[in-house]
């Protein structure tokens, strides 16, 4: 094969891209060359319309207006999503699939400088599953299609996650194995069971080798969620009462629970959600918690909350205790954050997790003791409950890790050879 093709990861979380060129595939990287990712995040000024930024750039430009402006990010969770249709920014009406064009588009742009080239042929990544739902499936990938055409992009195949992860390790070993491939990502977990051989690396036909994928939709995202549920909804008013007419009731459950989705809070940004608070506001026992509450949701600030749960939780990788910490307009918060208790808030996600796993591989007819190795890879490959219960199932010996956030880019583009001649 003597084209070049681009492998492209457009995650919840992180995106990547790869280039496969002869047959010689590299990573290319983000603007700073030591990032090999870019962040899924979409950011609309509120003062300069028709301009948008992508990634970390969108982070800072979304700091540098005062957080003024639409920030977007956790589209790919959005895909199957068939109530979320059309948005409207400045006015002009987007579809989900053009607001996932913008960061492929951007992703295309920057492997595009690299090669001197369009290039419009590519492998893009998708899920075991978008959604248990066989017609949401099929709209979450007709939606990536349609952003992918819409970024540039003419021919184009897809490949699931955890295979292509697959082929990104197989590169790595001298002899041939049988393997356990983890994903887990920011939305999904997906495994994939497969015979690999450095042998036949760039082999047309390897369907005889994939013995079994799956997914189940639990990812980092709900880590996140949990740890907002048990450590910061009370600071915004959960549990507080109101009054009307001669009754006192706590406030509407399901607004927290949206609190607990951060790409859903922008959605509470509402006249009626407005007037609604505003209302509880005159007669909350807590009105400070119902003021912050309003902030939180009036200010966006929904994204940068969620980056002190993600930092915090990241720093629990390593240590045995972390903090919330975030300080912006009205709102203080330092909440402290153990292991343990982010351990507690994962095991519902944790169990479910063991239990499709055990299934998973029952169903593959491989037994447990016949997979070699276990690859894992995924921003939530780095959470530790997760690492353990692999080592507990497999043994601490089987497990291997490694290119946590561009194997499945690095293995789509490998998985070029199997699409185009």
């Amino acid at each position: 094969m003597k084209d070049i093709v681009y492998g492209v990861d457009f995650g919840t979380s992180n995106s990547a891209i790869a280039i496969l060129q002869d047959g010689a595939e590299t990573v290319v990287r983000g603007r700073a060359l030591a990032d090999k990712t870019e962040s899924s995040i979409l950011f609309f000024p509120k003062w300069d319309m028709g301009v948008h930024y992508v990634g970390e750039e969108a982070l800072q430009q979304y700091i540098a207006c005062g957080m003024e402006g639409r920030l977007m990010q956790s589209l790919k969770s959005l895909l199957p999503d068939t109530i979320f249709k059309t948005t409207y920014i400045h006015g002009k009406r987007y579809e989900l699939d053009d607001l996932a064009a913008c960061i492929i588009r951007h992703l295309k742009q920057q492997a595009d400088q690299t090669t001197g080239a369009n290039i419009t042929k590519a492998v893009f990544g998708r899920p075991a599953l978008f959604s248990d739902k066989p017609e949401e499936d099929k709209i979450a990938e007709q939606r990536l299609l349609s952003a992918a055409r819409k970024a540039g992009f003419e021919e184009i195949y897809f490949q699931l996650e955890p295979i292509a992860a697959a082929f990104a390790y197989e590169l790595r070993i001298t002899q041939p194995e049988i393997v356990l491939v983890a994903d887990l990502g920011g939305g999904t977990s997906d495994f994939t069971i497969m015979r690999l051989d450095p042998k036949k690396i760039h082999c047309k036909e390897r369907s005889a080798d994939i013995l079994a994928t799956g997914g189940i939709h639990i990812g980092g995202n709900d880590f996140d969620s949990e740890i907002m549920w048990h450590k910061l909804v009370r600071y915004f008013g959960y549990e507080t009462r109101y009054k009307t007419w001669d009754k006192w009731l706590e406030l509407p459950v399901h607004i927290f629970r949206r609190l607990c989705q951060w790409e859903r809070i922008p959605f509470l940004k509402t006249r009626d959600t407005r007037e609604m608070l505003n209302g509880f506001l005159r007669t909350a026992e807590d009105k400070a918690a119902v003021a912050r509450l309003i902030t939180l949701i009036e200010k966006d600030l929904g994204f940068s909350l969620f980056k002190a749960i993600e930092t915090a939780k990241k720093d629990l990788s390593y240590h045995e205790a972390a903090a919330i910490d975030f300080h912006q307009r009205d709102l203080d918060i330092h909440a402290p954050l153990t292991a343990f208790e982010f351990r507690r808030f994962m095991q519902p996600h944790t169990e479910k997790l063991e239990d499709y796993l055990m299934k998973f591989i029952s169903r593959s007819g491989v037994r447990p003791e016949e997979i070699d190795t276990v690859f894992i890879t995924g921003g939530s490959s780095l959470v530790p409950a997760l690492r353990e219960l692999f080592a507990r199932k497999f043994g601490a010996d089987k497990i291997r890790g490694g290119e946590t956030f561009t194997s499945v880019a690095s293995g789509l583009a490998l998985s070029a050879v199997l699409f185009f001649e």
